[in-house]
């Protein structure tokens, strides 16, 4: 693949810059034809990706960097329940219900919270026409969460030095 067009073009001409990323990057390319389930294209991680630039303006408490991890945690968690057809308010409500009952959380316990372990409810679970469908929407947006409301949160972890 264009290795041996690379020393005919200047290396002054963006032709010399487009063959050299060519090359380097040929075998990961290559890698889409070794599985017929991969795209060909990234619009998923694009799309995935537009919430964020959509939503920034209502995200400013995320100036923070315990707000910017919280948000990333949230976001990775719906979606990852959305691609795992699962409704992710209901998987959001059952893991706050029972993860805070589960003692000590080990590998083993995390595990079997994740969104593909069989321990996961039924209730939670989308049929698979409505989880396909879901997998082509794209997310909503999060909402601006009044910083005000954590105030007092945050209070009680400041005098508990958290």
């Amino acid at each position: 693949m264009g290795a041996g067009q690379l020393p005919l073009a200047s290396p002054k001409l963006a032709l010399h810059r487009a063959l050299q990323y060519a090359v380097e990057f040929w075998p990961y390319v290559m890698n889409v034809l070794e599985d017929g389930h991969l795209e060909l294209s990234n619009n998923v991680a694009e799309q995935a990706q537009r919430i964020f630039v959509v939503g920034r303006k209502n995200w400013l408490f995320s100036d923070a960097p315990r707000g910017a991890r919280a948000s990333a945690a949230i976001y990775s968690v719906t979606t990852t329940a959305k691609a795992n057809g699962l409704n992710p308010r209901l998987y959001v409500e059952w893991l706050l219900t029972e993860m805070p009952n589960a003692g000590e959380l080990t590998d083993e316990v995390v595990d079997s919270f994740l969104p593909w372990s069989d321990r996961v409810p039924e209730s939670c679970k989308l049929d698979p026409a409505a989880a396909e469908k879901a997998k082509e929407m794209p997310d909503d947006f999060i909402i601006n969460i009044d910083p005000d409301a954590f105030d007092d949160e945050m209070a009680n972890n400041a005098e508990e030095g958290l």
